[in-house]
């Protein structure tokens, strides 16, 4: 009997699929830098600054190292929601290193978030201004080469001394006061010169309920008023993410997932909902 033939067409493209998975691991590793290692580590959550003369264009930030122990930029989401508020939410921020040594680093951070309400917002129409304050500290510590652990801590004053909001009919006249504490912890394992591992923590030990003043006139004439502290059904003030952050070059990208309330730590926003939620974030450094 002849001897019948193995066909190989099933191998071919699992083969192609390896090697093209094998030779984008070692293009990737050849421009991969040491973004784990020396001057150049993760910034966010942490107490590190990008160094002196870097840019980072990203999805949520844009910043520039404008010495090696300081960093300025700005949030790129803000941006994007004054097209759908119809208000220009002006925003920046700036972490200034205080001590580097080997052991310990510390840093502490400001931002500012502001926007004046438009009479011919979609969502949102009034007159009067908003004024987001958020204060943080960090502290980042080598456990070893490979282990790293960062913790900050994070105050948020919101005030708006002076609105008016037009709500249908009606208008009303508010004041608005609140603010929080944060305290946040990551632990970062770097797994290889381009990978590495992060488990972060969020907590929001306390938030003054929010102090509002409001009085309102319908189309009648009629005024009613209120003055009190409002606060959220669900208090969820607990998060973890766990993710994973690639680096190349100058590519980077960060990827996760985490449970519990949505925190905006650069913000000082706490959203206090138990819910599942990604975590995504690219950008390059050069």
């Amino acid at each position: 009997m002849p001897r019948r033939r193995r066909s190989r067409s099933g191998l071919r493209p699992r083969a192609a699929i390896a090697l093209l998975a094998a030779l984008a691991t070692l293009v990737f590793a050849r421009a991969a830098r040491a973004y784990h290692e020396g001057d150049e580590r993760l910034v966010d959550a942490t107490a590190h600054t990008l160094r002196s003369g870097e840019v980072r264009l990203g999805l949520w930030e844009l910043e520039l190292g404008t010495f090696d122990f300081a960093t300025i930029g700005t949030d790129t989401a803000p941006w994007v929601a004054s097209f759908i508020v119809d208000s220009v939410v002006q925003n920046g921020h700036a972490k200034l290193r205080l001590l580097r040594t080997t052991p310990l680093t510390i840093s502490v951070s400001a931002a500012v978030y502001h926007t004046d309400l438009s009479s011919k917002g979609r969502l949102v129409a009034g007159n009067g201004s908003l004024l987001l304050v958020p204060l943080s500290g960090f502290v980042s510590s080598d456990l070893s080469t490979d282990l790293s652990l960062h913790l900050g801590v994070t105050y948020a004053h919101l005030d708006a001394p002076d609105l008016t909001i037009d709500v249908g009919s009606s208008r009303a006249q508010t004041a608005i006061a609140a603010s929080a504490l944060q305290l946040h912890a990551m632990g970062e394992w770097r797994a290889t010169r381009v990978v590495a591992l992060t488990l972060q923590v969020h907590g929001q030990p306390y938030a003054t309920p929010a102090t509002v003043h409001m009085t309102t006139t319908d189309s009648l004439g009629g005024k009613v008023g209120f003055s009190g502290t409002v606060g959220p059904v669900d208090r969820t003030a607990l998060s973890a993410v766990a993710s994973v952050a690639f680096s190349g070059r100058n590519f980077n990208a960060r990827i996760g997932a985490g449970y519990g309330a949505l925190f905006i730590p650069s913000m000082g926003i706490t959203i206090p909902i138990a819910t599942v939620f990604p975590e995504v974030d690219a950008y390059v450094r050069f």
